[in-house]
């Protein structure tokens, strides 16, 4: 669904008068969302060399989630571009380190015989639920007003954090301890 928030925002919410097409605002959120996954990815070393315990390793799994989503749907009710493109940024560099660090995670428990699979079923999953969403996304952009779809968007992207929180706050759920830590090979 990001694709037609950022067009729709860029495009529409963000032209400068007659004549802008609102090309700028579309490459200028897009542009935001890529450097914030870079960037996220770029630190999602060092937030995993951070992460040395399960406890640890568990909550910043989902308060990522969780943070991901607020900045998200806080992007939603900025102002202008720039202050919605710096949220953007910030809500993917929380996504891009989280990701980097739960891939590693399930990287480090599946055996060799199985990971292949289990990393194509992931992603035909994610790409599954992207084509959903962006179906989604265009019908109920014909009921609402993008801004509001991105704040829904947003929360809605809160949930597998809350849960995960729930799961280790109401049943004591951690990240397995060899997730966390990586074995050395003697």
């Amino acid at each position: 669904m990001i694709n037609l928030l950022y067009d729709r925002i860029g495009g529409h919410i963000f032209v400068s008068g007659p004549g802008d097409r609102g090309d700028w605002s579309v490459a200028t959120l897009y542009t935001a969302g890529g450097i914030g996954l870079f960037v996220g990815m770029l630190l999602a070393r060092r937030a995993g060399a951070w992460i040395t315990e399960e406890r640890r390793a568990g909550r910043f799994v989902g308060w990522s989630l969780l943070l991901y989503g607020v900045l998200f749907a806080a992007a939603g009710v900025m102002p202008n571009l720039y202050s919605m493109a710096t949220l953007l940024a910030a809500s993917r560099i929380v996504i891009g380190m989280e990701f980097g660090v739960q891939e590693t995670f399930m990287m480090r428990v599946l055996p060799d015989t199985i990971r292949g699979r289990v990393f194509t079923t992931d992603r035909s999953l994610e790409l599954g639920m992207m084509t959903l969403s962006m179906t989604a996304g265009g019908w109920l952009l014909g009921l609402t007003d993008p801004r509001t779809l991105m704040v829904i968007a947003g929360l809605l992207s809160c949930s597998p954090g809350v849960i995960w929180l729930a799961a280790i706050w109401i049943s004591g759920f951690s990240v397995p301890p060899t997730a966390v830590r990586e074995a050395h090979i003697e």
